[in-house]
């Protein structure tokens, strides 16, 4: 990863998530969505425990101060999927999908203030560009939002997130990112199943816990799920968060909203209207000047027209 571009890794990882919603809907035919998320974050664990003992990674946490690492889990995947998940009982899909469009907003203002990470003026004209075309996408294909008590868990999820982004960027400077990533997999796995057995406990039917790994298509949605969007699209953000300011990478996730749109209309056979195209022109044109001017880049093409 040394010599991987960090705007091509979080490309990737955007790429990666905007997939992962068809492999969900596979797999939620057969568990409930917190079930859903325990097993694949224990995939998830239970791939990168096997590869850091045949010795292919390489992970080192013992005798280090691990507080920094617990708060990264905590935010993300922890509080975020909670809230994530509860606000799907009170929140309508558009609310949704432009309230989580905001995450960058709230990445911009934490990192101001606990990493004094400030964009310019410019990445400032960008990272609105950015949230206004998500923003567009979800307001007109499904008609506005309604405020509700879904609103207060998405706008917690936001948090949840932002703090994700400033928490792992601190924790870099002492951990690989396949150490924060390893750590992330498992509170995961242990918070989740947790959860998920609580639930079939309280309705007497701990029984069928396992129940959904006899199905081929669930395997499949779970293979990708734990292995591709949780091991490899955290990874790549964390990688990201080690290299790029929090807000030039949560930027770079709204291109995950042009990815689902593609994969609806490749899989799917949605349709592709005007504002998709606008709204995806803007995610494109927000991300790409949010990461171009900044003030690194602009230096070097300022040395390079000099030379």
């Amino acid at each position: 990863m040394k010599n991987c571009p960090p705007q091509a890794a979080g490309l990737l990882a955007a790429s990666i998530f905007g997939f992962s919603f068809v492999f969900s809907k596979m797999a939620l035919e057969y568990a409930q969505p917190i079930q859903l998320i325990g097993f694949r974050f224990l995939v998830a664990f239970m791939l990168l425990s096997i590869l850091n003992a045949l010795g292919w990674i390489k992970i080192s946490l013992r005798g280090k101060n691990l507080k920094s690492l617990f708060l990264v889990a905590l935010f993300q995947p922890v509080l975020y999927f909670i809230f994530e998940t509860y606000a799907l009982l009170y929140a309508p899909v558009s609310e949704m999908g432009l309230m989580l469009s905001l995450i960058p907003a709230f990445v911009v203002l934490l990192s101001a203030v606990f990493l004094k990470e400030r964009p310019t003026v410019l990445q400032y004209v960008f990272i609105i560009l950015s949230i206004a075309g998500a923003a567009l996408i979800n307001l007109i294909k499904y008609n506005g939002f309604s405020l509700g008590r879904g609103t207060l868990l998405l706008l917690l999820a936001d948090l949840s997130a932002a703090c994700y982004f400033v928490f792992s960027r601190k924790a870099a400077s002492n951990f690989s990112s396949m150490e924060i990533t390893y750590v992330m997999m498992g509170f995961g796995a242990v918070i989740f199943n947790g959860l998920a057995a609580l639930q079939l406990v309280s309705a007497g039917s701990l029984g069928q816990f396992f129940e959904p790994l006899w199905h081929q298509e669930f395997m499949i949605g779970l293979a990708y799920l734990g292995i591709l969007s949780s091991v490899g699209a955290f990874f790549l953000m964390n990688y990201n968060l080690s290299k790029l300011k929090t807000f030039e990478v949560s930027v770079l996730l709204n291109l995950e909203t042009v990815i689902s749109i593609a994969t609806g209309v490749w899989f799917f056979g949605d349709h592709f209207y005007w504002y998709h195209f606008v709204g995806t022109l803007l995610i494109l044109f927000g991300a790409f000047g949010t990461n171009y001017f900044t003030p690194s880049v602009m230096n070097e093409a300022k040395s390079e027209h000099k030379a």
